[in-house]
């Protein structure tokens, strides 16, 4: 029972974490917004021009990133799993020669 909650209350914080850094990130850029104002325009309560910047550049941005990494991740732990070996990469199958010609 107690490893339970232990596992519970490790992945809400995990996920409430994970909010937090998207929320950071999306404050990094040439135009400042701070972390409060971040905050604030995803609630709703501000309604300025930085609430465009946040929603057409920069949130979008953050949240395609991390789509795209959890992919990638996806995708290496396939290789990895389809090869049984722990340290495979896209090299060993030719799969980076493969991409590159078809880039050429």
């Amino acid at each position: 029972m107690k490893k339970s909650i232990n596992t519970a209350l490790f992945f809400i914080i995990l996920i409430l974490s994970f909010f937090l850094l998207i929320i950071f990130l999306s404050t990094i850029g040439s135009v400042k917004i701070t972390f409060t104002e971040a905050f604030n325009v995803l609630l709703g309560k501000i309604q300025t021009t930085n609430e465009k910047l946040y929603f057409n550049l920069r949130l979008p941005r953050v949240l395609l990133a991390l789509i795209i990494g959890a992919g990638l991740a996806l995708s290496g732990e396939g290789l990895q799993l389809t090869l049984k070996n722990p340290l495979a990469d896209p090299y060993i199958i030719g799969i980076s020669a493969g991409a590159s010609f078809g880039a050429v």
